[in-house]
């Protein structure tokens, strides 16, 4: 299945379980966290350590990335995270390393059974950097300053996903973890997507998936 299939049947899914999950978004409000975010006790300089891992796979950040993050907000369904990612020789001109702000919102945790639980719709934001020379922030005078309208450098991206989070898991400080995809685009695609009509779809999306691993507090 080739990698265009496998982002439209994403879609679809995706789609399919955001309709079916409006109905559900009171759930949110009524049942707890399963305990995958329940970090209230971090007290004083606790609250600057990491409460998260992040393993990803692709998503416009380099072929892998990891980065650590925090949640806060009420019931934490808010995430800061910092990543840093490898682009391999072999799909450009030099090996370079990416370094991402990322900003995610989950606004529905619904319980499925024991200590497994779903969420329905992380969406938020990213913005991506990338290392070497042949990228810029401010383009060339050689292209007379008018030519490209986006910096090569840097990328905003928007995306939408789903998880399925495992808690409890009671291993060291590891706490719970989540699996997760997400189907994202960036700044320059969106843009182009409504100057070019015969831009497809599917060639402007990135697919994602990773691990998310929830760290305990420390003692």
């Amino acid at each position: 299945m080739n990698v265009r299939r496998l982002t439209f049947r994403c879609l679809v899914l995706l789609e399919l379980l955001l309709s079916t999950s409006v109905g559900l978004a009171s759930v949110r409000a009524e049942q707890p966290l399963l305990g995958l975010r329940s970090h209230a006790d971090y007290e004083g300089w606790q609250r600057v350590i990491p409460t998260h891992l992040k393993l990803q796979y692709a998503g416009g950040m380099g072929v892998g990335s990891v980065g650590v993050g925090w949640d806060y907000g009420r019931g934490n369904q808010w995430e800061s995270d910092v990543m840093v990612g490898y682009l391999p020789k072999r799909y450009s001109d030099a090996a370079h390393l990416t370094l991402s702000l990322r900003q995610t919102y989950t606004p529905w945790n619904l319980p499925l059974w024991r200590d497994v639980s779903y969420e329905p719709l992380s969406c938020g934001v990213y913005l991506t950097t990338i290392t070497g020379d042949k990228f810029w922030t401010r383009e060339p005078g050689k292209y007379g300053g008018k030519y490209y309208k986006f910096a090569s450098r840097v990328r905003l991206h928007v995306f939408v996903g789903q998880r399925i989070n495992l808690s409890q898991l009671s291993r060291g400080r590891l706490q719970g973890a989540s699996l997760y995809y997400e189907v994202s685009a960036c700044d320059m695609n969106l843009v182009s997507k409504f100057t070019n009509s015969s831009l497809k779809l599917t060639d402007m999306l990135f697919f994602s998936c990773g691990v998310r691993l929830q760290i305990a507090r420390p003692r």
